[in-house]
């Protein structure tokens, strides 16, 4: 029995380190595809196939509001270049590109993806990944294929595919939520120091890749921004820890912001704060109000 394990030895070690480099990369689910043998040929394809790479995102089976935008992301590497990743261009697709498809744009490439280039061992593929911000209203509805494809000098385009379903309503059509922390409803603020407002705003119509959803958050002092009697406070800095949107799911945990201003610059009186957050998936900004009061 032992002789016999021993001479398994030799071939067993490969299968082990093997699946060590799986578990690795499984949380990106990017091991899926380290032989390749998701690529299929394409439009001017040549030879067989030398790709890997995967789609991380939209993940299959996703519901996608087609009335918002949406992010296809991933990596992709010729595993026969030499010195670089090996690809030159990606294109996504609604659709076979040859054959009635609706062509959603042309994806940024040789993003960073260190992860990939750990895993593999090849510094050269650092430079492998790829991203594409689809617009609104680009995708259709209902069951939808969407290709991604991947061309080489030497290769051509190859393409692996992600089913996802178009839909006609977001899930939450009144987001970005906004909640004012600091000031307090009828909060009194002295005026010997400065003050930092602070609160938290998300769109749950994010994706888990797009963060809280919002990408700006401005506040305004007694009157609405478009107001000729406004007071513009300033853009709020993003990304703080906020448990109260931490509460609606942990991909809103730094959905919390900030902005310092002088309580002695204005008048001793009550007034209002209106923050204006706009959403990084829709576009849409929604407004939230706060009294609080000043005084010396």
């Amino acid at each position: 029995m032992h002789n016999t394990l021993r001479a398994w030895r030799p071939a067993i070690l490969p299968l082990l380190a093997s699946a060590l480099l799986i578990a690795t990369l499984a949380p990106a689910a990017s091991a899926q595809t380290a032989d390749g043998s998701a690529w299929s040929a394409g439009p001017s394809a040549v030879g067989t196939n030398t790709y890997a790479g995967f789609v991380d995102g939209p993940t299959p089976g996703q519901n996608i509001p087609v009335v918002a935008p949406f992010t296809v992301r991933g990596w992709v590497v010729d595993t026969t270049a030499q010195g670089w990743a090996g690809i030159d261009e990606v294109q996504v697709w609604d659709g076979p590109m040859n054959s009635g498809g609706t062509l959603l744009g042309k994806a940024a490439i040789a993003q960073t993806r260190e992860d990939v280039s750990r895993a593999f061992n090849n510094g050269y593929w650092s430079a492998s990944g790829f991203s594409l911000s689809v617009p609104a209203n680009k995708l259709g509805q209902g069951q939808r294929q969407i290709y991604v494809y991947a061309h080489s000098q030497n290769k051509g385009f190859w393409f692996r595919t992600v089913s996802v379903n178009g839909t006609a309503n977001l899930p939450n059509p009144s987001d970005p939520l906004t909640g004012i922390t600091k000031p307090q409803s009828s909060e009194r603020v002295r005026t010997d120091a400065d003050y930092i407002i602070t609160g938290y705003s998300f769109d749950r119509n994010a994706s888990p890749t797009q963060g809280s959803g919002v990408d700006r958050v401005e506040v305004y002092l007694d009157y609405p921004k478009f107001d000729a009697s406004t007071i513009r406070l300033g853009a709020a800095d993003l990304g703080y820890d906020s448990s109260e949107a931490a509460a609606y799911g942990i991909q809103f945990s730094r959905a919390g912001w900030q902005l310092r201003f002088s309580p002695t610059k204005y008048k001793s009186d009550s007034h209002q704060l209106f923050v204006y957050a706009r959403s990084s998936v829709t576009g849409r900004e929604t407004v939230t109000q706060q009294q609080f009061t000043i005084f010396d």
